[in-house]
């Protein structure tokens, strides 16, 4: 198979499994989750909280198949984070290939003194 039938298969599946806006909602639950359980980390992260200084948007759509076992192929989305025009972390989501239901989310944080990288996942739908 071409990388350009692959490329359009992968397209089609995202459009068809509405997973840019599911992505973004998944993204939303996971920061009102952060920000209700953990305020001191919360806060390091995002001084002066704002939503309008936040800045999210899908840039990659890519194939994850585990190595130990390759039954259960998942699509991984990745969302970068910016906070005050700065990007301060990533935010992934995964879900089943074969039938699109949500599978995890992690959100990761370089640089920051409390740990390199928080994640949490989400609760799930």
């Amino acid at each position: 198979m071409e990388l350009e039938t692959l490329t359009e298969e992968l397209k089609g599946w995202v459009k068809e499994h509405n997973i840019e806006e599911r992505s973004l909602a998944r993204f939303n639950v996971y920061i009102d989750t952060f920000r209700q359980d953990d305020p001191e980390e919360f806060a390091l992260l995002y001084p002066d909280f704002s939503e309008e200084s936040l800045r999210v948007e899908v840039t990659r759509v890519a194939l994850v198949v585990d190595h130990k076992d390759p039954t259960m192929p998942e699509i991984m989305i990745s969302l970068p984070i910016s906070y005050k025009q700065k990007e301060i972390g990533s935010f992934k989501v995964f879900f089943l290939l074969q039938n699109g239901e949500y599978s995890t989310d992690v959100g990761t944080y370089e640089g920051f003194d409390f740990e390199d990288e928080y994640e949490m996942e989400t609760i799930k739908p």
